[in-house]
């Protein structure tokens, strides 16, 4: 920049100058001796919003950068849009989601910001959901799991660096949330694995607000079944996720709505789901009574339709830490923000139900493609009888002994 820019490029009028303000805060910029001046009142001696007079300071820590630019933007006023008054003022807080209310509108950003969605499995795909969940602006978020950060987590989870590495995920993922939406966001933190002992004080138990929508991103079929039970006698939909180890195309993620898990092609994970649920309802007819219809209570399933691979053979020798079929970032990160905006979409369809004049609403949250799976003729779906064995080598996330820290 070499030199502070002409007066005419900053702004003539306040109104100009408070917009300049608020885009510096929403971008985190630190413009370091720039001469950008908040309004003071008329002869007021004007000075650089960071640093000192003397352009040549070192510059501040970023904590201290941020906290100047809170503090040069404290004088912007939150108002509502009135074509009456003079000028445009950026509010923060709307401004963070102005991309989510420009795709569903400001009803749909409405109804997000007053939704709760509960995450369970914060590891490859979960962690990413939960991220994905927070930037779309959604109100509450339930974070789910009893894990620690693994040095081995870092190829695939949006939680794991070097810095979090022996801390809960769900602590971790907490802040990550917070930090992306500071002033509005409630998160509730659960320490604790689910399981068909633990799964309704988990999900409901130790909560006063029933979630809208459970991601279930665990990869343990008894445990997946447990959350469908459990959520079937609530009558809360499940985006229920599959297995994502040892496959390397993103653009192989699909989602099927509205599944009887039928629709899961390639999927043993989600297959041997279907079949103990479908078992235990026939076993029992309490359990049938408590709702065993998976089409009412897998709302989506999120799957890939490509075929996983072998671990190679030179590849390194398995320890303690991730055993199963390998994984990558960018397929994880595709399931969980696939799993994510079927979340959104379940959100906004419910809210459209029974409300004239939402049809929109509805549609835009669903988009164009419903169902990658309802070109595929049903002669290709499995039944019961002809599913394979229920899978042994699904890739499987130990409790890795690296990540036990005294804290």
């Amino acid at each position: 920049f070499g030199r502070p820019p002409s007066r005419g490029w900053w702004g003539e009028s306040k109104e100009e100058r408070e917009m300049l303000l608020s885009i510096v805060a929403l971008g985190g910029l630190v413009l370091e001796g720039a001469a950008l001046v908040a309004p003071r009142g008329a002869g007021a001696k004007k000075k650089p919003l960071f640093g000192d007079d003397d352009s040549r300071a070192a510059p501040r820590p970023p904590r201290a950068a941020a906290a100047a630019v809170q503090e040069a933007t404290a004088h912007v006023a939150v108002q509502e849009d009135d074509p009456g008054a003079p000028g445009v003022v950026v509010q923060v807080q709307r401004a963070r989601f102005d991309g989510v209310e420009r795709l569903y509108g400001r009803a749909g950003l409405a109804v997000l910001q007053r939704a709760t969605v509960a995450v369970v499995g914060l590891g490859g795909v979960g962690s990413w959901t939960a991220e994905a969940l927070a930037r779309t602006g959604v109100g509450r978020l339930r974070l789910v799991d009893l894990d620690e950060v693994c040095v081995s987590n870092v190829n695939r989870q949006v939680c794991a660096l070097t810095s979090t590495v022996g801390q809960p995920k769900a602590r971790v993922l907490e802040a990550r949330c917070r930090d992306v939406n500071p002033d509005a966001l409630e998160v509730d933190v659960v320490l604790d694995f689910v399981d068909h002992r633990t799964v309704d004080d988990a999900l409901f138990g130790q909560h006063h607000v029933l979630p809208d929508v459970v991601v279930d991103a665990i990869d343990g079929v008894d445990d997946k079944v447990a959350i469908l039970e459990a959520c079937a006698a609530r009558d809360v939909p499940v985006v229920c996720v599959g297995g994502a180890g040892g496959r390397a195309d993103p653009t192989a993620v699909r989602v099927s709505r509205e599944s009887t898990l039928h629709d899961v092609a390639g999927d043993g994970l989600l297959r041997a789901v279907r079949k103990r649920w479908r078992r235990r309802a026939s076993s029992s007819d309490a359990a049938a009574a408590a709702g065993h219809d998976d089409k009412r209570v897998v709302a989506a399933a999120v799957f890939s339709t490509e075929a996983p691979l072998p671990p190679p053979a030179d590849s390194l020798k398995r320890t303690g830490c991730d055993q199963g079929f390998g994984t990558a970032a960018f397929v994880t990160g595709a399931f969980g923000f696939a799993a994510a905006k079927a979340a959104v979409d379940l959100v906004l369809r419910a809210s459209s139900r029974g409300e004239p004049g939402d049809d929109d609403l509805a549609l835009r949250g669903e988009g164009r493609a419903l169902n990658d799976n309802s070109s595929r003729s049903s002669s290709s779906r499995r039944s019961d009888d002809d599913e394979e064995p229920e899978p042994e080598d699904e890739f499987v996330e130990l409790d890795c002994p690296c990540s036990d820290f005294d804290s």
